[in-house]
């Protein structure tokens, strides 16, 4: 009894394994290839906020959005970490940096449109390059009234 339940075992686990590995995929094709040739560079960077003595502090939780240059509506956003790190994928292009002292979620009011905190050193834009050589780092320092 014990040999039969052992056997049915080992051949419920095999037939799950296979069939789970054993699943069809989509077609691959030339065009989806091609996403892969470079064209999406992974960026990522460390967020500060400079206070008025220039000492550097970590700017966690901050929201940033890139904005495609030439494109209202391509937008990507990520968050800091708590030491002030954050990464991305970007798609090769020009990027315009966005960062307001407030994060008005998905329904912005009049009163959200907030402030600038890009401090005045600070580059606006990104270009991110393509190939393998492309270094994906952008470092970003802040202003804010409370630092």
């Amino acid at each position: 009894m014990k040999i039969t339940t052992m056997f049915f075992v080992i051949l419920a686990f095999t037939v799950g394994i296979n069939s789970t590995y054993g699943q069809k995929t989509r077609p691959f094709s030339e065009d989806d290839e091609k996403v892969y040739d470079g064209r999406i560079q992974r960026v990522k960077g460390k967020v500060v906020f400079l206070k008025k003595d220039n000492e550097k502090v970590p700017a966690t939780g901050q929201y940033l959005v890139f904005q495609r240059d030439g494109c209202k509506d391509c937008l990507v956003g990520t968050e800091t970490d708590s030491e002030g790190n954050y990464k991305l994928f970007l798609g090769v292009g020009r990027y315009k940096l966005i960062v307001q002292s407030k994060n008005c979620g998905y329904a912005p009011t009049q009163d959200c449109a907030g402030h600038n905190y890009l401090a005045a050193r600070q580059p606006q834009y990104l270009v991110v390059e393509y190939g393998p050589l492309y270094s994906g780092e952008f470092n970003i320092e802040l202003v804010s009234p409370k630092h």
